[in-house]
């Protein structure tokens, strides 16, 4: 089992590089303030509504997140007799069993 103990490794570095680091920036820059300090003003007008844009960003969000999830539904549906066969047979060690 040595041989396999850094294996996820580099799911780790990308994880890091591309899912924490922006995710980081993102939390941070919401505090920042136009002159470098930090600040909830943002989150002020966003919670006061304001300002229309930031219904309007939400709304844009909103309708984003259920089409793309409306899509992905779409492809597992089309797709369902395919998934579980696979996984089925990937628990069975000889590869070749089929339930009945």
């Amino acid at each position: 089992m040595k041989k396999f103990r850094y294996a996820s490794l580099p799911f780790a570095v990308y994880a890091l590089i591309f899912i924490l680091a922006p995710l980081i920036l993102i939390v941070f820059y919401s505090f920042a303030g136009p002159n470098g300090g930090l600040t909830l003003e943002h989150y002020k007008a966003f919670f006061n509504f304001e300002d229309p844009v930031y219904l309007q960003v939400l709304w844009r969000s909103i309708k984003v997140a259920a089409v793309s999830t409306l899509i992905c539904l779409a492809l597992c549906a089309a797709h369902v007799d395919e998934f579980p066969a696979s996984y089925l047979r990937l628990d069975d060690p000889a590869g070749a069993h089929w339930p009945d």
